[in-house]
């Protein structure tokens, strides 16, 4: 569904207590802002916007872009482009902004050339051109409609558009004709239909002058996950470990050589009342290469990719080169002909600097356990829910490769727990898991026993 979205900026009353000046202070920040100068009191428009020349602001307008991209389907965008005003109101067309903008997040900001603007109003024209949407434009407006015969003549009859949806109806001077024969003339293109999505601004400038001025907007229709691929070496006792990022972009429109940044971390967000336009997934894949510098934003880690990158929309591109925490790591081991082959994957989240990651790649051939219950004491208590035991335990562990392998060992237990023996000693995972690190030679076996005492 075509949507238009309009932000005017309204004028706030001094406040009479401290509540309320708080409150109009909130209102006329998120309806708009002056930019480049200090706080004025707001007034209506001295000229209506339709009035005003439109002077298209394109992608060759563009200084910089910076996309900050998070986990879930959002990003921050921020265009700069350089934009030449003159004193008193303008009107700008900000040409192909994301498909997928959250137009109420939209802030303008002057960023060079001493401009003191102040952004009177604002429409996103999100009602593209199409045949579709130039048809429903002239409804109750006349078109031509022409026909050629089987001889190749053709006649030109006009008609006034009567419904464009679900059909198309016409009213010609004799009749009523539902669906065209032949194709339609338009004398020209609505306003109000754009080929791009655009964002329209109203502002108000000090002065005349060239200047740069950034526009920074929320959108969805993008994210990021990171992905690893591990080598293991031929003895299994070390890795290559490389890594890729990989962009989604379905947002409707290309970033070219953008800063990237991402964020870790879930942003808190409230849920929109209509779901966004559905569109292909567009992906930039990365290799290898150099890290990321990494920082702490709020509660999140933010990422910065070491150079500018295209983000093309719908779109799969190569070569960013970012090793990234949180993703999924796909393991690759050797054979005896030197061929890497597939071993496992398993997913790590954010992992901090010297910190132990294990990886679950699979169930081992080679390397066996048997459990089994060799005692069972009733101690006190006869509740399900209150009662003491006591019970033992032998676990056989059998390698049948032919290097010795060293085997983590986990039993749960309830909360409240106590080892009363055992062959091995025990490492207190926590509250309700201990864990042992066996060692089992080449062909053959090892055991392990304990005698646990719980209470309920």
């Amino acid at each position: 569904m075509p949507v238009n979205h309009r932000f005017i900026r309204l004028p706030v009353a001094p406040a009479p207590c401290k509540g309320a000046a708080l409150l109009g202070a909130a209102l006329v920040t998120l309806v708009s802002q002056p930019l480049g100068a200090a706080m004025e009191p707001a007034a209506a428009p001295a000229t209506s916007p339709a009035a005003i020349e439109e002077q298209r602001i394109d992608d060759s307008a563009q200084q910089a872009v910076a996309v900050t991209i998070y986990n879930d389907d959002l990003a921050l965008v921020k265009d700069l482009r350089r934009v030449a005003l003159s004193q008193g109101e303008n009107r700008l067309a900000w040409r192909n902004v994301s498909q997928q903008i959250r137009p109420e997040t939209a802030l303008l900001a002057a960023s060079s050339g001493g401009l003191g603007i102040t952004l009177l109003e604002q429409n996103f024209d999100f009602d593209l051109l199409t045949p579709e949407s130039l048809l429903k434009k002239y409804v109750g407006r006349t078109v031509q409609v022409i026909r050629s015969n089987d001889a190749g003549e053709r006649t030109v009859e006009e008609a006034r558009v009567l419904a464009a949806s679900n059909g198309t109806v016409l009213r010609y001077a004799d009749r009523i004709e539902t669906g065209v024969v032949g194709h339609l003339s338009f004398p020209d293109v609505p306003a109000d239909l754009r080929d791009l999505p655009t964002l329209v601004l109203h502002l108000a400038s000090s002065s005349a002058g060239e200047g740069d001025l950034e526009l920074s907007y929320l959108t969805g229709g993008m994210g990021w996950k990171a992905d690893y691929v591990a080598n293991l070496s031929a003895d299994g006792a070390g890795m290559d470990l490389n890594g890729w990022v990989t962009l989604t972009n379905s947002s409707g429109v290309a970033y070219r050589q953008a800063q990237v940044q991402l964020v870790a971390g879930e942003v808190n967000r409230v849920e929109e009342p209509l779901p966004a336009p559905m569109m292909s997934r567009g992906m930039v894949m990365a290799e290898a290469a150099p890290m990321p510098s990494e920082e702490a934003l709020y509660e999140y880690h933010l990422y910065t990719l070491p150079r500018p990158t295209d983000i093309q929309n719908n779109q799969t591109n190569g070569s960013l080169g970012v090793p990234l925490p949180a993703g999924v790591v796909r393991v690759y081991s050797k054979d005896s002909r030197g061929n890497a082959q597939f071993v496992g994957e398993d997913a790590i989240e954010h992992t901090p600097r010297n910190e132990t990651v294990a990886l679950k790649l699979g169930e081992s051939f080679d390397v066996t356990a048997r459990r089994k219950q060799t005692s069972f004491r009733k101690l006190s208590g006869t509740s399900a829910y209150d009662y003491a035991y006591e019970a033992g335990f032998e676990l056989e562990l059998k390698n049948a490769k032919p290097e010795p392998v060293e085997v983590k060992v986990l039993e749960t237990l309830p909360a409240d727990w106590r080892m009363v023996s055992e062959s091995q000693p025990h490492t207190k995972e926590s509250a309700s898991l201990a864990s042992w690190r066996i060692e089992v030679p080449a062909d053959g076996s090892a055991s392990l026993t304990w005698l646990v005492q719980v209470r309920r």
